[in-house]
């Protein structure tokens, strides 16, 4: 039984157990009728109907929504925190994949946390390669090829390699 078939015959139970609507249907229409004549019956149907068509919409339409998880910490552009910005980035959009699901919003949303320092020049830089000014539109790479220049313009020293080793070892 599908969620709107038990709300329809919950409905329909309510309506019709309300003693208004009995007495009104057992009713005999002895009286004068009035010239404009009001149904509760056909008013009650129409606010079940718009009532159901709104609960409905409400279901069919699942809105995806984005964990609340701590966001990856804005990126200055030091080598050295490429690798966990990187890392961040990735925990974040996997967790969040039914948000983050076209290489596109994945890119977008890498780019939004290159805030300063080198980050933020080679943003602008990576942007402007890619934006055409006539149209408004961006012609962006894949999300592998992005991985790929990210990791080649921030790539962290051998030193910096060496020292981050040694910190998991311990």
């Amino acid at each position: 039984m599908t969620p709107t078939t038990v709300v329809n015959e919950r409905l329909h139970q309510t309506f019709n157990s309300l003693p208004e609507l009995q007495d009104y249907r057992q009713e005999k229409n002895t009286s004068p009728t009035p010239l404009n004549p009001l149904n509760p019956l056909k008013t009650l149907n129409r606010t079940k109907h718009k009532w159901l068509t709104k609960w409905q919409s409400t279901i069919d339409t699942p809105k995806t929504r984005e964990l609340s998880l701590n966001k990856p910490t804005p990126f200055n552009g030091k080598q050295f925190k490429s690798i966990k910005f990187l890392q961040e980035c990735i925990l974040y959009m996997g967790i969040n994949k039914d948000v983050y699901d076209t290489e596109p919003k994945r890119i977008v949303f890498m780019l939004s946390f290159m805030q300063e320092g080198n980050a933020v020049v080679w943003k602008q830089q990576f942007v402007q390669n890619k934006l055409n000014l006539d149209t408004g539109d961006i012609d962006l790479p894949t999300y592998k090829e992005f991985i790929d220049k990210f990791q080649k313009a921030f790539k962290p020293e051998e030193e910096d390699i060496d020292a981050l080793d040694k910190l998991k070892m311990l």
